[in-house]
């Protein structure tokens, strides 16, 4: 996909590897960082934008949300497994007019960020990895 155009006065900053390195003016591509430097790098944003079409359980999304932060991903069924409209905004990453619209809202809404991400932020627990490990014993009948 072509990377969308910035939004007037948004700072961008991309983490990651792939075959796309965005540049521009307010755009920082810093590639793959440090697993340990994600939090530092996520307390910095207002908000995550994750347009990947094919996913699973998303890690990103996952610490996003510990962060408190209110996201922005592709309308696929993993992402809804892990989010809903009271922790994000969806849209079609095939389409750059729905990617823009969706961060364009979520920018000219503080209320709506604001509410995102305390709701993100309250709801991370669930998928804290002593709760999610809970879960699978569960699942497999281990807990007696």
């Amino acid at each position: 996909h072509k990377i969308v155009e910035p939004i007037k006065g948004l700072d961008m900053i991309y983490l990651g590897a792939g075959p796309e390195k965005p540049s521009g003016k307010n755009i920082l591509y810093a590639g793959e960082v440090q697993h340990e430097d994600v939090p530092l790098w996520l307390a910095a944003a207002d908000f995550f934008v994750h347009p990947s079409e094919a996913e699973g359980s998303s890690n990103a999304i996952l610490e996003a949300l510990a962060c408190g932060l209110p996201t922005v991903v592709n309308d696929i069924a993993s992402n809804r497994e892990l989010l809903d409209e009271k922790k994000a905004i969806f849209f079609d990453a095939g389409s750059p007019a729905q990617v823009r619209k969706a961060i364009s809202d979520i920018v000219r809404n503080p209320e709506k960020r604001g509410a995102l991400a305390s709701n993100s932020k309250s709801e991370s627990n669930q998928y804290t990895i002593h709760h999610r490990s809970k879960n699978i014993v569960n699942w497999l009948g281990l807990n007696n």
